[in-house]
């Protein structure tokens, strides 16, 4: 939903989008395997990932001046790639974290007994989260996916001010209506 309306404030989020849920799949490479970040036996699995993602991280510098991308597991490499990143504003999306582990589970068609293990992981991105921000200085923005969904317009104002951009009141209520529960697709036309 954030990423969606970022990019129809024209902020590059490059080419490579899921469809689904505006995750830039060039960042999301390591297809939701939380293990490399954390098992040491994955430790070269890591060290290539965020390779290459500081690689992605220089090459979108040299064609953008201003870019940005969506990966719900950033927060395991994020410091990684700080001293890459030009003046990084941070935005945290927290959403119930018993939703997210539902969604996880219906999504992947998983058994319901995993859900313990889908709500620690979300649990543990939350804490990840919140450590980084306590450490951190950069400017960051948190948003709840709940609250988005009760103030859209809100929502979009606080974005648009976070990153200094002047929003036409148009584009506004075109980000606005972009704001929809449990949205599926990435698809910005129409907006």
């Amino acid at each position: 939903m954030v990423a969606g309306i970022v990019r129809l404030f024209d902020i590059p989020m490059v080419q490579h989008i899921d469809p689904a849920n505006n995750e830039d799949l060039e960042f999301a490479d390591h297809a939701g395997y939380v293990r490399i970040f954390d098992d040491p036996s994955f430790d070269a699995d890591r060290l290539s990932f965020i390779e290459r993602a500081r690689e992605l991280v220089g090459k979108r510098n040299r064609h953008y001046s201003t870019w940005g991308w969506k990966d719900p597991l950033v927060i395991y490499y994020l410091k990684n790639l700080l001293e890459e990143l030009r003046s990084p504003h941070f935005v945290f999306v927290f959403r119930d974290p018993a939703s997210v582990a539902q969604r996880e589970i219906i999504d992947r068609e998983l058994g319901v007994e995993t859900a313990p293990d889908h709500l620690l992981r979300v649990v543990d991105v939350y804490s990840r989260m919140a450590e980084f921000l306590a450490q951190d200085q950069h400017p960051a923005l948190l948003v709840s996916y709940e609250r988005a969904l009760r103030q859209p317009l809100a929502t979009v104002r606080s974005l648009a001010d976070f990153l200094g951009l002047r929003v036409s009141a148009e584009r506004r209520a075109r980000g606005a209506g972009y704001v929809r529960p449990d949205r599926h697709v990435a698809d910005i036309t129409g907006f």
